[in-house]
């Protein structure tokens, strides 16, 4: 009403700054050491991979369900957050497959359904599951220490 925000909104917009800056840093880094050595095309394919995808889903959503209870506003949190992330174009792809995934009720994600990285299911399959567990991990050493900065999406980006 007033643009006065509540104790709880202003904790989820702490954590959604807190995540953003934990991952752009890692984005950035690599972006930055890809384009110094002439291999941003390898870059670009990473970034925009179902690696990429499940690491940023998970981390985002599993740090969110740590504080909202509700699924929906948990993918509405993660949504907005990672739209803020993936705003420059080098990430265009793997942001449009998020936002589809995120605008489902269920947090499960249904490989039959979404198959629009264009690889063979099992590899896709394979390397969505790697990001989500390398995400996982990180996640985890995160939250017991927040000096312990996420590296796993910058290792596998470069």
């Amino acid at each position: 009403m007033f643009g006065f925000k509540s104790r709880r909104q202003k904790k989820l917009d702490e954590i959604a700054d807190t995540i953003g800056a934990a991952l752009h840093r890692q984005i950035k880094k690599a972006n930055d050491a890809m384009k110094e050595s002439d291999e941003l095309g390898q870059y670009l394919e990473r970034i925009n991979g179902p690696f990429t995808g499940g690491y940023l889903y998970s981390f985002v959503t599993n740090i969110f369900s740590n504080y909202i209870t509700s699924r929906k506003d948990v993918l509405q949190r993660s949504k907005d957050t990672l739209n803020e992330i993936l705003s420059g174009e080098d990430a265009e792809h793997v942001k449009a497959r998020l936002n589809e995934r995120l605008q489902e009720e269920d947090m499960s994600w249904d490989h039959d359904k979404d198959i629009s990285w264009e690889h063979d299911n099992e590899i896709y399959e394979m390397e969505f599951s790697l990001g989500v567990v390398s995400a996982e991990e990180d996640v985890r050493d995160f939250i017991s220490n927040s000096r312990n900065m996420p590296t796993k999406l910058t290792d596998f980006l470069l």
